[in-house]
């Protein structure tokens, strides 16, 4: 074999391996990344990993099962990822933490909540028309004090149905009736919000079985070009963010098959 012709196999062998390492490489790395992706879902759901440590992965997506946890221990509003979102964890907590237990003291503590929770736990129609109350929770006020829920009917149409979920939510607090949470529309947030206020293993369940698949399966399918997975989006046919993130899910796959 000639000089030349082994300086050629040489170039060939050396531009094969270049090539292969140019392929290999990203593919070695988006597996990587996947792993990592099915690893922190796995963990996501793990309900003893969520129970035992609150803080892993809760801050991560949309915060229903963050203030779900929050109205069981102010601690975890600390966590909030600004000073907007802990005031509001920590309103929640103050306000459905009076109700729950018969002690109004808590209402003081309840900022921008103090005047709804002070009329509701005195039951003081008066304290409904506070100037400070948006029109709304005068109104769920009226509601909640009566227990007719026809009150709601006095706003608009568009927030009927809003007054009549938060109505519903509060007094299954007042009366510590988790069927109530049942009568509530909203399934995929409110509903699941509402049994996690009254039973904490709720807010686990529903971190486990809704948001971490929200989180984690758009990722994953638009990695294994796989929109199947997308059905497995829990309240994936409800009106809302359910909905807005299947679609989602399934133009993030398609087009990782472009």
């Amino acid at each position: 074999m000639s000089k030349k012709t082994k300086i050629i196999l040489i170039i060939i062998l050396l531009s094969v391996i270049i090539l292969g390492t140019l392929i290999f490489i990203p593919r070695w790395e988006r597996a990587k990344q996947l792993a990592l992706l099915e690893e922190n879902f796995q963990r996501c759901q793990n309900l003893e990993d969520l129970a035992g440590n609150i803080d892993i992965n809760w801050t991560l997506g949309e915060k229903s099962s963050f203030h779900c946890i929050g109205v069981h221990n102010v601690y975890f509003c600390d966590m909030a990822l600004s000073q907007e979102e802990k005031e509001q964890c920590e309103n929640f907590f103050y306000s459905f933490r009076a109700l729950k237990e018969n002690n109004i003291d808590y209402c003081q503590k309840a900022g921008e909540k103090e005047f709804f929770c002070q009329a509701v736990f005195k039951k003081d129609e008066t304290l409904c028309e506070k100037e400070e109350l948006p029109q709304q929770e005068k109104i769920l006020c009226k509601a909640l004090i009566r227990e007719d829920e026809e009150e709601c009917q006095n706003l608009s149409e568009i927030e009927i149905q809003k007054c009549k979920d938060s109505y519903y939510n509060l007094l299954a607090i007042l009366k510590k009736d988790i069927t109530l949470c049942d009568k509530i529309s909203y399934k995929r947030g409110a509903q699941i919000l509402c049994r996690g206020i009254l039973d904490i293993n709720e807010c686990v369940k529903y971190r486990s079985e809704v948001e971490c698949s929200e989180i984690y399966l758009p990722q994953i399918a638009e990695f294994t070009k796989d929109p199947s997975l997308c059905e497995e989006i829990p309240y994936k046919d409800e009106e809302g963010r359910g909905e807005f993130l299947y679609q989602s899910c399934l133009k993030g796959a398609e087009q990782s098959n472009i």
